[in-house]
């Protein structure tokens, strides 16, 4: 799957484009959440590597991230 920075598209698109991004990083954290809670010890522990993982490349991004 290939993810757009924002900043790659221009006017209206990117607005739009940011938004879906926007939308696609809370549909992430909201399965992460959800698998977060998985009875299967692997499960879970990939689940905290992933969010750990997000927050840092938010971090350096210089966002707040999602979380």
């Amino acid at each position: 799957m290939n993810v757009y920075h924002p900043s790659a598209l221009s006017g209206a698109t990117a607005s739009s484009a940011a938004a879906a991004h926007l939308r696609s990083k809370q549909a992430l954290m909201e399965l992460l959440r959800a698998r977060a809670l998985d009875k299967a010890a692997h499960a879970r522990q990939r689940t905290l590597q992933a969010r750990a993982a997000a927050l840092l490349r938010a971090q350096r991004a210089g966002g707040a991230g999602v979380v």
